[in-house]
């Protein structure tokens, strides 16, 4: 036991060695890191300010997660760490970090996201291609709709799709839809006693 406690000291000795030779190049991946995840936050608020969405990997991103968040924090932490080489000042730089990351993930948890489907649907002049985000949460049941104006490019249509008792109508195949010139009817089931409700989605806007 005690040449295998010997042993583990000496690799990890030599591994912080070779980790601190590598200082400079480790220091540069984490700032490209940073530069990289602060440029796709600001991509993300410029679209979604602007009514549009990335749809990566059959999903709308939203990021509720706060993965690149998390992200962000972390590397500046480490930036913080190799720049101040004081023992107190790595210490408070350890604590606020671990901090900020425990707050990052508890606020992302606590605005946990909505169970999601969704469907796609082409305008029979193969010109239009609609979204439906169908989204259920506890008791509450909607649908957000977007058309396609670029590949992986959304743009969100204003909707009141909602349902009682998170019912999911395109999951149940509860729907109809109509394409006209300009808009779309949308005919779905509430979910209550058989009830069927109409939204108008506006493609002209």
């Amino acid at each position: 036991m005690l040449n295998m406690g010997a042993s583990y000291l000496k690799d990890l000795k030599k591994t912080c060695l070779i980790l601190h030779g590598q200082r400079p190049l480790i220091l540069i991946s984490v700032i490209l890191v940073l530069l990289l995840s602060m440029g796709w936050k600001v991509l993300v608020c410029i679209l979604k300010s602007n009514g549009k969405y990335l749809f990566l990997n059959r999903m709308v991103y939203y990021d509720e997660h706060g993965v690149f968040n998390t992200i962000i924090v972390g590397a500046i932490g480490v930036i913080l760490f190799f720049i101040f080489h004081n023992k107190k000042a790595r210490v408070l730089i350890s604590v606020l970090c671990i901090s900020a990351l425990l707050l990052s993930i508890s606020v992302s948890n606590a605005f946990w996201p909505p169970d999601r489907e969704y469907f796609s649907f082409v305008s029979p002049d193969k010109r239009t291609t609609l979204i439906i985000e169908e989204c259920s949460w506890l008791l509450g049941g909607w649908s957000n709709c977007y058309v396609e104006i670029k590949p992986y490019l959304l743009e969100k249509l204003d909707s009141d799709i909602t349902t009682d008792d998170g019912y999911r109508p395109f999951s149940a195949g509860d729907y109809t839809i109509d394409w006209e010139d300009n808009f779309v009817l949308i005919t779905y089931g509430f979910g209550n006693a058989g009830i069927q409700k109409e939204s108008v989605l506006n493609l002209s806007e």
